[in-house]
């Protein structure tokens, strides 16, 4: 079963079985959002199969019930951008009022795609420093330098413009930016990265898709960067800074 993440957020799929290793149809599957409480809902098929083909970006906890079975639960799933998160389940025979335990992660190989693509999540733009030495302050295309083939021509100051970058050797303004899955492209100059209007705390993370796009990609020479902004949540939250420059 091949599944492609779209715009602003991944991909959970997986096959439901029994100890036997038989597939389990018509099992319910509910995955939660911990940050925001939302809940998304399928059934397997009658293969097993299951999928949530585009779910944002957070971390869930995902249920599975079944007619006979053991109730399943996987905890802390995180879902990244533009990622197929792959929970294979195995239910064992027992009332629905026991639950199992059920390991899940998310591909670090996707076998299920070729494309190249880079993940750069929230925690590095709140660890890691930011330099301005670029000119553009508080920046969150300043990250880009963190993705392999990444590079922008020398100004005057000898230092690198972010928003000029080339990806892969590519030529300059040649990427298709999208912020939540909706293109920003600039009527005169496509993949201006200066038309990125918000700062790195809005950010949740983002990717860099370098090569080998998908088939709704194809209107770029160089890479595909798709930001996604963050959402609320159930919990009050907010951030503070402090910017000096001499």
């Amino acid at each position: 079963m091949v599944v492609i993440a779209q715009g602003g957020g991944g991909s959970v799929s997986g096959t439901v079985v029994d100890t036997a290793g038989a597939v389990i149809p018509n099992a319910s599957i509910e995955l939660t959002n911990q940050a925001t409480g939302v809940v998304l809902r399928t059934t397997s098929t009658s293969a097993g199969e299951y999928v949530f083909p585009v779910v944002p970006t957070s971390h869930y906890t995902l249920a599975i019930t079944a007619s006979g079975f053991k109730r399943g639960v996987a905890n802390n799933l995180t879902v990244n951008l533009n990622q197929l998160t792959s929970v294979d389940v195995t239910l064992s025979a027992g009332g629905v009022e026991s639950t199992v335990d059920v390991a899940a992660s998310a591909l670090v190989l996707q076998t299920d795609t070729s494309q190249q693509a880079t993940t750069i999540q929230n925690r590095a733009y709140e660890e890691l420093p930011l330099s301005v030495a670029t000119g553009e302050a508080r920046s969150p295309i300043a990250f880009l330098f963190l993705a392999p083939g990444v590079s922008a021509p020398k100004n005057l100051n000898n230092t690198g413009q972010s928003f000029n970058t080339r990806v892969n050797g590519g030529q300059n303004f040649q990427s298709e930016v999208q912020i939540d899955g909706a293109s920003i492209h600039s009527t005169n100059v496509s993949g201006d990265l200066r038309n990125v209007p918000f700062a790195p705390d809005a950010v949740q993370e983002f990717t860099l898709i370098s090569s080998n796009y998908s088939a709704e990609y194809g209107r770029t020479g160089g890479g595909i960067i798709t930001f996604v902004t963050k959402s609320g949540t159930n919990q009050f939250h907010g951030g503070l800074y402090e910017y000096l420059r001499n």
